[in-house]
């Protein structure tokens, strides 16, 4: 039996930008020249993977992560029977739907704003690169774009997300 299903997909997006984080960074920064800086995820407390979001007002979950952090959780879209045919091979092809999460720190709203959509687009040109994860494409859905002023309170943009779609269809036997 192989059915690993999201945590293979989250597993693999984890694993792909950990390892090339630094390096697309480092191009973007040379291609714009303008001195914004782009500092790499810490690989153990600047990535969440889970099942949902962090919750910026848990201790547990927010206040082992540095910043910049990427979130990584599957959104809540269910397959019905007509989107999942058998072939022949007993084999179910499903769509697998996450989302990527881009919180970072700025001292001013116009920096935080072109923090994230640089490391935005580092998200989005890893994990959709063709052949970027093994278990099936990874397909881009789109960013929305509104700010999420993680500390409601202090309207300061220190801390602030922008959040990313993407599906990867994958081929599960049971």
């Amino acid at each position: 039996m192989s059915m690993p299903l999201i945590e293979r997909v989250l597993s693999e997006a984890l694993a792909v930008l950990k390892a090339g984080m630094a390096t697309k960074l480092a191009a973007l920064a040379t291609e714009y020249g303008d001195g914004v800086t782009l500092t790499v995820p810490d690989t153990t407390t600047g990535y969440w993977c889970d099942v949902r979001p962090p919750d910026p007002q848990r201790e547990a979950d927010f206040g082992v992560l540095t910043q910049p952090t990427i979130c990584l959780w599957p959104t809540n879209v269910s397959p019905t029977a007509a989107d999942t045919p058998v072939n022949f091979a007993n084999e179910y092809a499903l769509e697998q739907s996450f989302v990527a999460a881009v919180v970072v720190r700025g001292d001013t709203q116009q920096q935080s704003g072109l923090r994230q959509m640089r490391y935005v687009r580092a998200v989005v040109e890893l994990l959709a690169a063709q052949s970027s994860l093994t278990c099936g494409q990874c397909l881009y859905r789109g960013t929305d774009w509104r700010e999420r002023d993680l500390t409601p309170d202090e309207a300061n943009y220190t801390l602030q997300g922008v959040i990313s779609a993407f599906s990867v269809v994958t081929f599960e036997t049971p």
